[in-house]
């Protein structure tokens, strides 16, 4: 749900037609379980999405907060994501992770238990 919340300003820098921000929202709802698995399986390959994702979210506050200033076109905008993200997941496998942190993501790699034993 804070998903859905989140994207309703990244959804009025693109358009203010409401009924596009309706559905954009309802899509984001209904696919974001089916995301959130693909991306946590993906996450060790693509260590450096992170960065990605957070330059992509600085150009959209950077274009929310510039929009009367000077209307960026959708299609730089679309570019630009694009564009960073496919160098970050570039960069990620030619790049090897550093260090064997998991990061703030919730399904790191677990330690194995210990075995119980049949000793008392």
């Amino acid at each position: 749900m804070i998903f859905a919340v989140d994207s309703i300003p990244a959804i009025f820098a693109i358009t203010t037609d409401p009924f596009i921000v309706l559905t954009s929202n309802v899509f984001a709802i209904l696919g974001l379980r089916a995301m959130y698995f693909l991306l946590a399986g993906m996450h060790e390959r693509f260590h450096l999405l992170s960065y990605g994702l957070a330059i992509v979210l600085a150009f959209i506050g950077a274009k929310m907060l510039l929009i009367d200033v000077y209307k960026i076109p959708v299609a730089w905008s679309l570019a630009f994501t694009v564009t960073v993200l496919a160098a970050t997941m570039i960069l990620s496998l030619r790049i090897p992770p550093s260090g064997k942190g998991g990061g703030a993501y919730p399904f790191g790699a677990r330690k194995p238990r210990p075995q119980a034993t049949g000793d008392g």
